[in-house]
């Protein structure tokens, strides 16, 4: 499959997406959809387990369901018609979208094995 990315690059990864989307929504009058998806994926990132985690209370495997169901939803957000968005919000909600759902294949979800402590003599 090739290398993976460790998962605090995931992270680290995820609070940019989110805070890229919770700027813009912050800045223009969309509506509430587009702000409870940034505050979505600010709670995911910070409650997870790995090494940027803020809270912990989620595991690595919890993480990757709610990372699709947000990246599902932030297409089927900028995509759908009955809400009124602008244009740049559903380009950049849909964008967000996309590169979560790139991002979830070549993440390294299992934590990494600590080595052996070498012995001397």
């Amino acid at each position: 499959m090739g290398f993976k990315r460790p998962f605090w690059a995931h992270q680290a990864l995820e609070y940019v997406l989110a805070l890229a989307l919770l700027s813009h929504v912050l800045r223009v009058d969309d509506g509430l959809w587009p702000r409870l998806l940034a505050a979505g994926l600010l709670i995911n990132v910070a409650v997870v387990d790995g090494p940027l985690g803020a809270f912990r209370l989620l595991t690595r495997k919890q993480h990757r369901v709610v990372d699709v169901v947000l990246a599902g939803g932030a297409v089927v957000l900028g995509v759908q018609w009955w809400i009124d968005l602008s244009t740049l919000t559903r380009v950049v909600v849909v964008g967000i979208g996309a590169m979560l759902a790139a991002l979830i294949p070549i993440t390294q979800w299992e934590p990494r094995v600590a080595r052996r402590s070498r012995r001397t003599g």
